[in-house]
């Protein structure tokens, strides 16, 4: 998964915003229904799990470091018929 995101961020930019520059990062991720659910929202994985994940595959590639990023917006929710992934979007705080 790290290894699909990081080839997509890649042919978004042509190079990693500068190491002194933060960064706003929103993150959404879209996960597959299950056929039986109690729950009106994905339990699991977590979304703080889940970000941290996105953040490390978009390391070096968007941005030189995750340390790099001021602020955060993460969500999740169930896919809604493109299937599952991830969207995400960034700019210079």
């Amino acid at each position: 998964w790290r290894k699909a995101v990081r080839e997509v961020c890649q042919g978004a930019v042509a190079a990693p915003i500068d190491v002194g520059v933060p960064v706003l990062v929103t993150l959404a991720f879209y996960l597959p229904r299950p056929k039986h659910s109690a729950y009106s929202y994905p339990p699991r994985p977590d979304v703080d799990k889940i970000a941290r994940a996105g953040l490390d595959a978009m390391s070096g590639v968007i941005f030189e470091d995750d340390r790099q990023v001021k602020g955060l917006m993460a969500t999740k929710d169930w896919e809604d018929g493109r299937g599952p992934g991830m969207w995400a979007e960034w700019r210079p705080a």
